[in-house]
């Protein structure tokens, strides 16, 4: 898995800018990703996907250590929709299953 160091470089190199400019752009797009969610909005990423903000109830759970009920309080998760473009492709670079 690329780690942000090696995204900013495939983006500088496969867009012709500095090294510097890509990772500026990149924590830009972050940021307006994050803020989008924070506010509630969609946000949709053409062929591959789009993420959204769902909010989540409070509930009871049970530490795995102890055993005890904690309750979790409610807050929100990141969903993610695969694009059907990524889905394609992934099952185009899946390994065949043998028999």
């Amino acid at each position: 898995m690329p780690n942000q160091a090696e995204i900013v470089g495939r983006m500088a190199r496969a867009s012709g800018i500095s090294h510097e400019k890509a990772e500026q752009a990149l924590v830009a797009y972050y940021g307006v990703v994050a803020g989008s969610l924070a506010a509630g909005q969609r946000v949709r990423m053409p062929g591959i996907g789009t993420l959204s903000a769902k909010p989540t109830e409070a509930h009871e759970a049970r530490n795995p250590r102890t055993g005890d009920k904690i309750i979790v309080p409610a807050g929100h998760k990141v969903k993610f929709a695969a694009a059907l473009a990524l889905k394609d492709l992934l099952a185009l670079a899946a390994p065949t299953a043998a028999p």
